[in-house]
């Protein structure tokens, strides 16, 4: 089985939405706790359903975040739903690679 290529796979997760929205929540809810001498939290939660045709997989996506202030917090969710493909070698991508082996090297 091939391993999922993980920086393509968060990449791809709605567009690459997901990706910025995760990225700004690290930035926030870490600069948050330094100036807020609190404690912060992300959660991503990632659910797998099987797709409408062969081999497509529904990656159901959360991002929470929950970000310290002086005098309370401040909580954000973000989630959304992509479709993807488990190609043959078992790794999941945005696109099928059915047609990669047409331009591997013989």
């Amino acid at each position: 089985m091939k391993s999922t290529d993980h920086n393509q796979f968060i990449d791809d997760i709605d567009g690459g939405v997901f990706a910025q929205q995760l990225g700004y929540a690290i930035s926030e809810v870490a600069s948050a706790t330094v100036d807020n001498d609190g404690k912060g939290e992300i959660n991503v939660k990632i659910k797998f359903s099987k797709g409408v045709g062969a081999n497509s997989v529904t990656i159901e996506h959360k991002l929470t975040s929950n970000t310290p202030f002086p005098d309370g917090n401040k909580i954000e969710n973000h989630g959304a739903k992509t479709s993807m493909h488990v190609n043959k070698d078992g790794d999941v991508s945005l696109f099928a690679n059915h047609t990669a082996q047409l331009f591997e090297d013989a």
